[in-house]
């Protein structure tokens, strides 16, 4: 406990009382002091009542612990008989004029500062309790009749508590002797405290005054010993007390209500209690026989509960005893959202819902448009830890349904909790604040997630901890996917944001959802809306993700859709050398990729769409085979032609035919099945050949058409996948100088034939740069070799290449 502003204003009060009246230590009862006390009291009591701790002369209980703690302060800078040693508040002890132990028990009582009072002084040691308590005797018989018998129960459940943890037998009995004073306090009404007091008050101040003894007794442990002589004591006082209840007195009590409850009852339990508590001691047997004219058996927490009424409840659930989660309980299986009392009541005391009482709250809630229902259901749905918000937000949608909000509006507590993403430490405490956003407004939360993440990949790796627990609640209506699908309508896949998406379909893919639910709902539908539209870069942005999505994706029902769309789309789109179109290639070169990923998925299906495995296009029937034929591992050359060494232009003719509609990866596909049949030489003699003949074709046509232009574009394609062919599958299967010779030969072949122009200068430089230099310092002497480069006519490329052979 660290000096503060209560203390700082504490301790300037006593120095200015100090200055008026002398050392404050020296106080006592006798000797003219009475200004002295009466200034200090009241100007704490003007301190106390401008930080409203005290409220028209009565203690506000919402600051209890600040005015235990300025108790506490004051019994620090009070003077005792020895010096105080309490670890922990030396830095407190003394810092203000000390105070006598008298002048601290008057303004103690004459604040009404008892109970506090009482729950500061429980720390220190029992010589300190004594020499306070020897002064607080004498104060609060001075009170009032109702304050003094309040007074005396807190300072009596003091001593009994003490008592039970003390050994010092000595101080066992000073704590006995100033209870006993007390009791015999308790049991004489003298002049002044009865003046102009009523007589049912004092039947009133008689009922409390057994009350409060017996409390004490029940609060007493009956099998210690050091409590033997002040349980008698204590039963010796409710008996003097009983001898004077006489019937007028006994009815006087059900006309007073106490705690929500009838005084008469209240006695009558507790009687009960007492009576099943001491009915083996031996002090106690004339007490039992008076108590038994009265007593009752009090009724169980059950009985109370079925029989109390919604107020009755709200009062139990804010007397805070032991009872409190019971009554709480019950309170929340009434209709308790039509009722300011019980909603103030509930947001009181939020912190005591469970799972099932928020579900309770959430049912109730579903009708509820006002503002402040909706904000106590939300605040008890935040007590719960993340787990169990998951649980109850997973049972609530299910049974309600998800259009109805707690709140309309989510998005600027959206935008602050994103702004806290910074790194990948998410924890549930971060992840429960989104879940209760998403509790309050299921569609705006889920929507806003996608569209930042669509912006920032980094949200989607980031929210992997957040995604597993939306896996039930999006399955509510499809409204997950349609979330994601609206998005990716609203915010077009394009080059900023594909990525984007990839990762974030990557990212639900598996924990959230199956990577077909996402194909089947959010991706194909996409690609078909492209595709009708004629929109081919959106269709490239669509297959872009189907090829880099994670998870398997069978044939079923649900997904034949998906296979027999790529293949037609692999139909329409295919161009040939003179209807070339490289959004169109591009296209089927995607198409291509996404059947080849998921050829190995669908081992043991059955196809069920048209009439089997064959079709007239010779492609549709290779990769109908691929995916769902008995061996994906097909050969295409005996699948698109036969070839026999004896056909050589035979052969040149079928590539021509095959290559000019293929996209890269067939070329590769072939190449490489090409290769392993008959070898690096053949293959390149056969390829560049090929492509020799197309040169040909391009450069024999006179006039500079629409199909002319596409027959340039073609070549260009098949010019880069040769490139492509040549580095990442013949160079690496050479394995002697001579097939590299005999492949640096066939390239420069070719690359004398290219048409002139920008063709040449660029993708013919591009081939003839993958040309080794082993293979061209190999050649030096070959003056037919030399001739062939010169014949190349192209500046750059004669360079280079003359470059690498001289060097």
């Amino acid at each position: 406990m660290n000096l503060n502003e209560d203390f700082i204003n504490v301790q300037g009060i006593l120095l200015s009382v100090e200055k008026t009246a002398g050392p404050l230590a020296k106080v006592r009862h006798r000797g003219g002091h009475e200004s002295t006390i009466l200034n200090l009291s009241s100007e704490l009591l003007k301190f106390l009542s401008s930080k409203s701790y005290i409220k028209n002369q009565q203690i506000n209980d919402a600051f209890d612990e600040q005015l235990k703690e300025i108790c506490l302060f004051l019994i620090l800078n009070t003077e005792f008989k020895e010096p105080l040693n309490e670890p922990g508040f030396e830095h407190l002890i003394n810092i203000t004029p000390q105070l006598s132990t008298c002048l601290l028990a008057n303004v103690i009582v004459g604040l009404d500062l008892s109970k506090h009072f009482c729950n500061a002084l429980h720390r220190f040691d029992s010589n300190v309790i004594q020499q306070i308590l020897l002064e607080i005797v004498p104060c609060i018989k001075k009170c009032k009749l109702k304050i003094h018998v309040v007074n005396a129960y807190e300072y009596l459940k003091l001593i009994i508590t003490k008592i039970m943890v003390v050994n010092d037998s000595s101080a066992v009995e000073s704590f006995t002797d100033i209870a006993s004073q007390m009791l015999l306090n308790l049991t004489g009404l003298h002049g002044h405290q009865i003046e102009n007091a009523r007589i049912d008050s004092v039947y009133v101040c008689m009922g409390y005054t057994l009350l409060n003894l017996l409390d004490l007794l029940l609060l007493c442990n009956e099998k210690n010993k050091n409590l033997e002589k002040i349980i008698e004591k204590l039963i010796k006082t409710c008996c003097s007390i009983m001898m004077a209840v006489t019937l007028d007195v006994y009815c006087s009590w059900a006309e007073v209500e106490h705690d929500d409850e009838i005084l008469q009852m209240i006695i009558a339990s507790k009687s009960y209690i007492f009576i099943e508590k001491y009915q083996k001691n031996t002090h106690a047997k004339e007490l039992i026989t008076m108590l038994g004219t009265i007593a009752k058996k009090p009724k169980t927490i059950n009985e109370q509960i079925y029989s109390a009424d919604k107020a009755t409840m709200v009062a139990m659930v804010n007397k805070a005893d032991s009872n409190q989660k019971q009554w709480f309980t019950a309170l929340l299986n009434t209709q308790v959202l039509d009722c300011k009392d019980s909603i103030d009541c509930v947001d009181r005391w939020a912190f005591l819902c469970t799972v099932s009482d928020v579900t309770r709250l959430l049912n109730l809630s579903i009708y509820k448009k006002n503002t402040d229902v909706r904000n106590v259901v939300v605040k008890c749905a935040a007590t719960l830890d993340f787990n169990e918000l998951v649980l109850v937000t997973t049972r609530h949608f299910f049974q309600n349904g998800i259009t109805h909000n707690l709140n309309d509006n989510v998005q600027p507590q959206l935008i602050l909790i994103f702004n806290k993403i910074k790194d990948k430490n998410i924890g549930n405490e971060f992840c429960k604040e989104l879940y209760l956003l998403l509790l309050q407004n299921p569609k705006q939360t889920l929507s806003y997630i996608f569209s930042e993440c669509s912006k920032n990949a980094f949200y989607s790796c980031n929210l992997a901890p957040f995604w597993p627990s939306i896996k039930e609640i999006i399955t509510i209506d499809n409204f997950g996917m349609s979330a994601l699908e609206n998005e990716m309508s609203n915010n077009k896949l394009c080059e900023q944001n594909c990525r984007n998406y990839i990762q974030l379909c990557n990212a639900l893919a598996g924990p959230v959802v199956t990577a077909g639910k996402i194909v089947t709902d959010v991706i194909l539908p996409l690609l078909q809306d492209s595709v009708n539209e004629e929109n081919f870069t959106l269709t490239t942005f669509g297959l872009e993700i189907l090829k880099d999505l994670h998870g398997d994706i069978v044939l079923e029902d649900k997904t034949e859709n998906l296979f027999n769309f790529l293949l037609e789309l692999m139909k329409s789109c295919r161009c040939n050398f003179s209807t070339f179109d490289g959004l169109n290639q591009e296209v089927v070169k995607l198409t291509v990729d996404v059947v080849d990923k998921y050829s190995k998925m669908n081992r043991s299906v059955v196809y069920s769409s048209g009439q089997g495995l064959k079709s007239e296009d010779l492609f549709i029937t290779f990769y109908k085979e691929k995916l769902f034929g008995p061996n994906s591992d097909i050969n295409p050359l005996t699948h698109f032609f036969q070839i026999s060494f004896e056909k050589h232009a035979e052969i040149v003719a079928h590539l021509i035919k095959v290559l000019a509609v293929c996209v890269t990866p067939e070329w590769v596909m072939l190449s490489t099945n090409l290769l392993n049949f008959c070898g690096t030489e053949k293959t390149s003699e056969l390829l560049c050949d090929s492509m020799i003949l197309i040169c040909e074709v391009v450069k024999s046509q006179d006039t500079e058409t629409e199909e002319v232009k596409r027959m340039f574009n073609a070549l260009r394609y098949y010019l880069q996948n040769l490139g492509i062919v040549i580095k990442d599958c013949l160079q690496p299967k050479v394995n002697s100088l001579k097939e590299d010779v005999t492949l640096t030969k066939n390239v420069c072949r070719l690359l004398k034939e290219v048409p002139s122009g920008s063709l040449k200068s660029e993708e013919g430089l591009s081939l003839a740069s993958l040309l080794s230099d082993v293979s061209l310092k190999a050649l030096r002497p070959d003056k037919k070799f030399a001739c062939l480069i010169a014949s190349i006519n192209e500046p750059h490329i004669c360079r280079m290449l003359a470059t690498k052979i001289l060097s």
